[in-house]
């Protein structure tokens, strides 16, 4: 009797001890299979964001091909603003492209400095821009200088509104100037006196362009038209406007008062630099990739890209 109450027992302990492996069995199971589930997940997602970014890359070249005929429909080429081109579909997506005029926004760079000093008349231009955006003209104008001594080569802050690498190593997280041109606007964020309500309205009418970039007076806004000159009017401003699209510029209206301004020498009538937006909806996730385009002159020129990222240009 004794005997078969042992072996019951031990009967009993082999039960439980299966059920328990089997337990931790199922319960390790069922982690794989989740791990597995995620790893498939991540995979999947990193093939699509791959093919995402080769499409993009495909939707650039795409539109590349197709701006040399969007220039031609355009003899006078006075600006590639804001087009949308027909959404291309692909077998697992569809991709959209829109060209963005860049050539009539002011260049930052612009701002560049002369033997390290600000180029007044480049900080008077800002100033006016600025104001006319509803800034007040003293923070434009320091800003204009901050913005200079961000660019210039040297860490000898210009006057009191200039500021160098020893006053930023003194913010929370520290750091030093470019002493280089702007690659992106975003860079404006750390430089002293842009506050971000300020960056907001500057950003629509800004870019970050080679200093050697000229303004297309085809596809200036006001606030743009403004910073040429002291002469220039509001009134002047929208007349420009109003003839330029009646017909396209193709050269500077006396109305303007530019006369032997040096500025006129900055002035085309025609895209010089373009904003390839490209957004690639493949199996359901997106990829974006902003293209800045140059577009040279002379005959059997093609456009080329100047740079490539996906944030703001």
């Amino acid at each position: 009797m004794g005997f078969q109450s042992a072996r019951g027992k031990q009967s009993g302990v082999a039960l439980v001890t299966v059920l328990l492996i089997f337990a931790i069995a199922s319960v390790i199971a069922i982690q794989m299979s989740s791990r597995l589930q995620l790893d498939l997940r991540r995979t999947e997602n990193m093939l699509a964001l791959d093919k995402g970014a080769v499409y993009a890359r495909g939707a650039e070249a795409y539109a590349m091909a197709l701006v040399p005929d969007l220039l031609k429909e355009n003899p006078q080429a006075s600006t590639l603003a804001s087009q949308n081109l027909p959404p291309y579909i692909v077998e697992e997506g569809v991709l959209q492209v829109s060209i963005f005029e860049l050539s009539g926004r002011f260049n930052i760079n612009w701002l560049d400095s002369v033997n390290n000093d600000p180029d007044e008349p480049s900080v008077a231009a800002f100033e006016r821009f600025t104001t006319e955006l509803g800034v007040p003209a003293a923070e434009g104008r320091d800003l204009a200088i901050a913005i200079a001594d961000w660019i210039d080569e040297d860490d000898d802050p210009t006057g009191v509104a200039g500021a160098e690498s020893q006053e930023y190593l003194r913010f929370e997280p520290p750091y030093r100037t470019a002493n280089r041109p702007f690659q992106n606007i975003s860079e404006l964020h750390l430089v002293r006196g842009m506050t971000g309500p300020l960056f907001e309205i500057l950003k629509p009418f800004i870019v970050a362009l080679p200093v050697s970039s000229k303004l297309n007076l085809n596809a200036a806004p006001v606030p743009v038209i403004l910073s040429l000159s002291e002469k220039i009017t509001a009134e002047s401003a929208q007349e420009l406007i109003s003839d330029r699209e009646a017909a396209a510029l193709k050269d500077i209206p006396d109305y303007l008062e530019l006369g032997d301004n040096p500025v006129a020498g900055n002035v085309i009538f025609s895209p010089e630099y373009l904003l390839l937006s490209t957004e690639a909806d493949i199996l359901g996730r997106k990829s974006k990739l902003n293209s800045v385009v140059y577009l040279p002159t002379g005959r059997n020129t093609k456009p080329t890209v100047l740079s490539r990222n996906q944030s703001m240009f």
